[in-house]
């Protein structure tokens, strides 16, 4: 593989690393997660894929990212807003 293919390849397992990761935090399994970022790494613009980087990164580092992701799981479950 040449220099610009390696740059590609390289590009493309970021990019699918970084929807895995998004697709992991909003409660996807990760086998699922990482068939659907096969498919979302082709399709999804550089910006909108860094967007999704950046709320990844702010859920790591946001001390109530927890109280968040724990609401969204449990609306995402029961289709309502948690007591």
């Amino acid at each position: 593989m040449n220099e610009l293919g390696v740059e590609i390849a390289e590009e493309v397992i970021h990019k699918h690393k970084i929807l895995k990761n998004f697709l992991h935090i909003l409660g996807v399994d990760m086998r699922t997660a990482d068939e659907d970022a096969c498919s979302m790494e082709h399709v999804l613009d550089g910006s909108t894929i860094n967007k999704i980087k950046k709320f990844a990164e702010f859920t790591e580092l946001w001390p109530y990212a927890d109280n968040f992701l724990d609401s969204f799981r449990y609306y995402d479950k029961y289709g309502k807003l948690p007591p």
